[in-house]
Formats: structure tokens, sequence, C-alpha cells
């Protein structure tokens, strides 16, 4: 089991949304060595 610090901010889903792109109804991710991932159905 995980604690949580006092100072923490509630937990939720973060994206890094410079990193993730939509091309005709799907999402792709790009990595950090330039390549682009996906495609995925939902963000």
């Amino acid at each position: 089991m995980f604690g949580q610090r006092t100072i923490d901010h509630n937990p939720g889903t973060h994206y890094r949304s410079e990193r993730v792109c939509a091309v005709n109804g799907q999402y792709f991710f790009s990595t950090r060595e330039g390549t682009l991932e996906g495609p995925y159905f939902n963000r």
C-alpha cells in the first residue's frame, strides 16, 4: 500500500498534451527519441 503525504495533491491522470496528437480520430504520442507511437483509440 502506498501512502500519501499531506502536501500531495489529489491523485489524478496527467497528460503531457504537447506529446499527444490526434490524427483521424486516433491518438499518437511522441517519444523522447522523436518517434510517434500508436495508434490508440482513446487518449
